[in-house]
């Protein structure tokens, strides 16, 4: 440290009005700015110690809880099935149906409204035009077949093409009696379903419960079986051994 000792040194003026500095006036001034640059260090250290602290204190702090995850359903294009002349049939009605009922209540499909659709094909075997459908936003196009046949059996046939890469990913057909529409359907919608999620389809499955009836002292239990989506119900026991 630099101290003054006895009395302060001369100062003079210059012809210009300036002060002049001894040599001790000199060393005092570099003691001060050396301070002032030593002050300056300490307060850029706080600065940084503070920042540093409130960092530490603000990533500590920071928590995401993530619950469930959220999947936007995919929209899809169920045209409904048609006959060996093109026009749609009743049971191609009741069979596009059955698919979009099964494809929405997944939760992952949102089927699209038909009156949206432009010129959808009238066979399963023509390519759809893609230009009419990718506006729609729509991921994939259900295109298919059904009619009775002269025997009297559903005649069935449906192929499903992805509207992103225009190109086919699967196809099936088949036959069954006229009571077999429903399970038809929902085999159709298994394929759907398992193409686009990966996952295997449900949609043709059954479920066994006790229905329970009668008054609270006089309760009949019976062993019962539906559809998953609660049509074709049926008893298959009487309630006696229960």
């Amino acid at each position: 440290r630099y101290r003054w000792a006895g009395a302060a040194p001369p100062k003079t003026k210059t012809k210009f009005g300036k002060m002049s500095y001894s040599r001790a006036d000199y060393d005092m001034t570099g003691w001060k700015i050396r301070s002032v640059i030593r002050v300056f260090y300490q307060i850029i250290a706080a600065v940084w110690l503070s920042f540093g602290l409130w960092q530490s204190q603000a990533m500590a702090q920071l928590r995401i809880d993530i619950t469930e995850g959220q999947v936007a359903p995919t929209p899809i294009a169920i045209a409904e099935f048609t006959g060996p002349d093109g026009n749609v049939t009743e049971v191609g009605r009741q069979l596009t149906q059955i698919i979009s009922d099964d494809l929405e209540s997944s939760g992952l499909f949102r089927p699209v409204d038909s009156a949206a659709f432009i010129d959808p094909p009238k066979a399963p075997s023509i390519k759809p035009n893609f230009a009419n459908w990718s506006p729609l936003g729509v991921k994939g196009l259900l295109v298919g077949s059904a009619y009775i046949d002269d025997a009297g059996m559903l005649q069935v046939e449906f192929v499903l093409w992805d509207v992103v890469i225009q190109r086919n990913i699967t196809a099936g057909g088949g036959n069954a009696d006229q009571s077999g529409l429903r399970r038809l359907a929902h085999q159709i919608a298994d394929f759907v379903y398992e193409e686009f999620t990966g996952d295997s389809g449900y949609f043709d499955t059954q479920v066994v419960y006790v229905a329970e009836s009668g008054t609270q002292s006089r309760r009949l239990k019976r062993l019962a079986i539906m559809d998953q989506d609660g049509h074709n119900h049926r008893y298959l026991t009487s309630g006696l051994d229960l």
